[in-house]
């Protein structure tokens, strides 16, 4: 269960399985690490959806109109940036679901580059002008801070 919502084992069970068999079918063979991505992936899926609902309905937007728009990018016929972006040039296939993780991951540096800003601007506003050795300091956690973000 996640925030309040049942996952049914099923269901995620199939969509893993088609997930496996689309990636055999365009990719080749299947990698325990190929897997575990895969699973990983429909998992965070599922949170993703699950945490979002109701922040959907606080605007006003309904699931169909976020399944389509998911549809619309990861489905079979994405924007042209995507499908250059995540064809497998051996094959020529589209991969949605690379496209999806890739995004949520750029999702979450966002996320967490916009609370390091947040930080920084709180903390410039609340503090006194700092001396150089102080300045300098600061810049160099705060570069340590976004290089663990470039990982």
């Amino acid at each position: 269960m996640i925030n309040g919502t049942k996952i049914d084992a099923l269901e995620f069970e199939k969509k893993e399985k088609t997930s496996e068999d689309n990636y055999q079918k365009y990719s080749g063979q299947i990698t325990e690490d190929v897997r575990d991505r895969i699973r990983e992936g429909l998992w965070n899926e599922y949170i993703d959806d699950a945490l979002l609902n109701d922040k959907y309905d606080d605007l006003g937007i309904t699931v169909d109109e976020v399944k389509e728009v998911n549809d619309m990018l990861y489905g079979d016929n994405p924007p042209q940036q995507l499908r250059q972006a995540f064809t497998d040039p051996k094959t020529g296939f589209y991969n949605g679901q690379e496209a999806y993780n890739r995004n949520q991951v750029l999702q979450k540096r966002i996320g967490a580059v916009q609370q390091l800003l947040g930080r920084i601007c709180s903390g410039a506003q609340k503090k006194p002008p700092e001396r150089e050795t102080d300045r300098t300091g600061r810049e160099q956690h705060l570069r340590a801070e976004m290089d663990g973000l470039k990982k």
